[in-house]
């Protein structure tokens, strides 16, 4: 009986993260099924946990996105064309706003050292942080990745053939990226790093493109800077690391983790306010003359 009662606090996080996500589903779905949705979720962490530890939490986690990301486009769509391009940006503003926070903490977990009882510099925390780093990415990922789909659905006509093709290729990538992160938890080797990191860099290389659309084309309400300050960040220090390593011809480049904090913090607040944007009830300006 203790031992069913007993959950562990990674198990806990995610229940907690699910909640968040069940939220963004429209009222009456919600309504109806979120409490069996949770309740079916905490069990089903308890017993992968149970049987095969975070590696089979986090493929848990992955499974759960990508039925999520399908899920509420289904349950927005079935309202019809309006709904879908209409009420669905209010949640994909959200998944923007709650994926970079997912982000951001996923990587302050991962960077904690690991545990031990022997180092001054590790916490009591630090016994769930480090297995909480790599579901809270995965996350972020999907949720940004969501977050952009409805930035395809709002703004795609205004931003043209080449700003929606950047929105749908983000998407994408950062799928491939949380597929990367699963992967990862397998094995800690390529294709996985890869298909992680690069998959990353180019959903965020692919949002400073359509950010320098939307400074051409007005595509925003307002602020039309924020897509590139959003996502700037990991291209141009992905960019600078390689110069540096081709330069000097080391294989690593340390960086201070204060400078990650100001990157990830800066992106942070880029990530808040397009959230905002997409979930506000503020409509598109109409298209410029130098637009159509």
């Amino acid at each position: 009986m203790l031992e069913d009662a007993y959950q562990p606090s990674l198990v806990n996080l995610s229940v907690k993260i699910y909640r968040l996500l069940v939220r963004t589903y429209p009222d009456e779905f919600r309504q109806e099924y979120g409490s069996h949705m949770t309740q079916v979720f905490r069990d089903c962490c308890r017993q992968v946990y149970r049987q095969g530890g975070v590696a089979a939490l986090i493929a848990l986690w992955a499974r759960t996105a990508l039925d999520y990301c399908k899920t509420i486009i289904d349950e927005y769509a079935r309202g019809g064309v309006h709904v879908t391009r209409d009420k669905f940006h209010k949640p994909s503003g959200w998944a923007l706003i709650l994926g970079s926070f997912s982000i951001t903490i996923g990587w302050l977990a991962g960077s904690r050292p690991p545990y031990s009882e022997y180092n001054a510099a590790s916490l009591p925390v630090d016994r769930y942080a480090n297995m909480a780093g790599a579901p809270l990415m995965v996350v972020g990922l999907l949720l940004v990745s969501l977050g952009m789909l409805g930035m395809l659905s709002r703004y795609g006509r205004k931003a043209g053939g080449f700003g929606s093709l950047c929105l749908g290729f983000g998407a994408a990538c950062g799928l491939i990226s949380s597929i990367g992160i699963v992967g990862l938890g397998a094995k800690d080797s390529n294709p996985w790093w890869s298909m992680f990191f690069f998959g990353w860099t180019f959903q965020y290389l692919a949002l400073v493109l359509f950010g320098i659309v939307c400074l051409q084309r007005k595509v925003l309400p307002r602020w039309n800077w924020l897509p590139i300050l959003s996502s700037i960040w990991l291209p141009a220090f992905v960019t600078a690391t390689i110069l540096i390593e081709i330069v000097t011809g080391s294989d690593w480049v340390e960086v201070p983790q204060a400078i990650f904090a100001v990157l990830f913090l800066s992106g942070l607040i880029g990530m808040l306010g397009l959230g905002y944007l997409l979930s506000s009830d503020v409509q598109p300006a109409a298209p410029t003359a130098g637009a159509v």
